[in-house]
């Protein structure tokens, strides 16, 4: 019995030290497993948060708090890109991943050269390490040209990085964009690759808007030309040349917008022409002009020929005699100016029986009275005479009280106390203002515009002034030309 114990006790004892050098072994797998893990629970991650992500998932935000990711952009597949909030209002663009080196230092969410994972990091300026990507993005706008301004080398005295790259240039490393232009600021941009993002949530950015050249005769009775249009955007197209509104996406093919509801839409090289054919149809179109005339009056013959006066001081007498008009108040006379004849003037007598009559031109042998009412007078005093005012550019200086002024008939004057010191003109076209006043040209820049500014510098006295004004205006502006 003694001899079968014996060797009982040496198999438990054989199986017990295999059994626990078996689990040993197993334990130090299984911890050399996990120290192989990056994202393992030792190191404190999340592993999806660690997770290599693409530069399209999420967007890349500005982490201001209490924004909200409100102020981002979002990079998409098709190679285009979409920002909001970063420059006054939203913009759309295009853009491509370079393999480059390109120098950045780290800027924090407060503007100061800091890591912008560090909460109250204020590192001086001078001490903060330059760093090397060898990934940039490159910025376009939609139609290809290259979208300057995008970096910022410099802030605050900070000595120029990447001499002789372009601002179109901004360096990128996984989770962040460096250096983005805000302003007159410097942003490191954070990427949060699980936002979501959807097209829906765009507000569409009008790239091109045309008006119908000429309204079918089956439509004129029904439509404006203002009212038949059709306009391309940043992501999609609105074609209302015909009665039914048709809203779509589009690809372009050779310069020619291949429409995704059927037909394409080609605009000339001039900009200002452009032709929509589809299977049944062509359609020939101008660009877009906001309509800036109002009826304001019309006087009828006993025939029911009209004559029809608008807010612009502008006349017309069936659509095919046009010409001028204009009220005075002090002798309570209409005058009207046909062009290619004398002017016409309205008969006092007959506005003191309640008529306001004027006999008009229609050829050079047959002139008709036009009559309206006399209450039509109140609606004529009412129409202000002269250019009225679309934008008012305060100085930037607070010392000098002169303002200037732009109006709708395109002059502008430098304006101090309601009297005009010096007077010239203003163009918009390519979102930049352009004065021409005292015998010198002046450009807004794209710049102050993303800061959210329109601004321009006028020559006064040998020095340069600036004036500016909110960029909201610039809506405005565009409408009119």
């Amino acid at each position: 019995m003694g001899g079968k114990m014996k060797r009982y006790f040496v198999h438990f004892l054989k199986t017990f030290f295999l059994c626990a050098l078996t689990f040993s072994l197993f334990l130090t797998l299984t911890a050399c497993k996990d120290d192989e893990r990056p994202n393992g629970p030792e190191n404190g991650e999340d592993p999806d948060e660690t997770e290599t992500a693409e530069l399209t998932d999420g967007v890349f935000y500005v982490g201001v708090p209490g924004y909200d990711r409100k102020q981002l952009i979002k990079f998409k597949t098709d190679g285009t890109f979409y920002a909001i909030g970063l420059y006054g209002d939203v913009i759309a663009g295009k853009y491509e991943v370079v393999d480059m080196e390109i120098e950045y230092r780290l800027a924090g969410t407060n503007g100061n050269w800091e890591n912008p994972e560090a909460e109250d990091s204020e590192a001086d300026g001078d001490s903060v390490e330059v760093l090397i990507s060898s990934k940039a993005i490159k910025f376009y706008h939609l139609d290809g040209s290259v979208m300057q301004d995008m970096r910022n080398d410099n802030y605050e005295g900070q000595s120029t990085l990447n001499e002789g790259i372009d601002s179109c240039y901004v360096a990128w490393t996984e989770g962040y964009i460096h250096m983005l232009k805000i302003g007159q600021t410097t942003r490191t941009v954070k990427h949060d690759p699980e936002y979501y993002w959807s097209e829906e949530d765009e507000e569409p950015i009008v790239l091109f808007k045309f008006m119908i050249k000429e309204v079918p005769e089956e439509l004129a009775d029904e439509f404006e030309q203002t009212e038949l249009t059709f306009t391309i955007y940043h992501n999609g197209y609105k074609n209302a040349l015909g009665v039914k509104e048709v809203n779509g996406t589009y690809t372009i093919e050779d310069g020619v917008y291949v429409l995704s509801k059927g037909g394409t839409f080609r605009i000339g090289e001039d900009g200002q022409t452009a032709v929509y054919e589809d299977d049944e149809v062509t359609i020939e179109c101008v660009v877009y002009a906001e309509p800036n005339e109002k009826l304001v009056a019309t006087l009828t013959t006993a025939h029911g020929q009209k004559c029809e006066l608008y807010n612009d001081h502008t006349c017309s007498i069936e659509g095919s005699l046009f010409g001028t008009w204009s009220w005075s108040m002090a002798t309570y006379t209409l005058t009207i100016t046909i062009e290619g004849f004398e002017p016409a003037y309205s008969d006092i007598g007959k506005l003191a029986e309640g008529v306001l009559s004027i006999t008009l031109p229609l050829t050079d042998t047959v002139s008709l009275e036009f009559t309206a009412p006399a209450t039509v007078v109140g609606d004529l005093n009412a129409v202000p005479e002269g250019p009225q005012e679309v934008a008012t550019l305060e100085c930037e200086y607070p010392q000098v009280e002169a303002v200037l002024v732009l109006y709708d008939d395109h002059s502008c004057a430098i304006v101090e106390n309601g009297e005009a010191l010096s007077t010239g003109t203003w163009s918009f076209a390519n979102y930049q203002l352009t004065v021409e006043i005292n015998g010198e040209s002046a450009t807004s820049s794209g710049e102050d515009l993303q800061a959210g500014k329109l601004k321009v510098s006028i020559s006064m006295g040998g020095y340069p002034v600036p004036f500016s004004c909110d960029a909201s205006i610039v809506a405005d502006l565009m409408a009119m030309e």
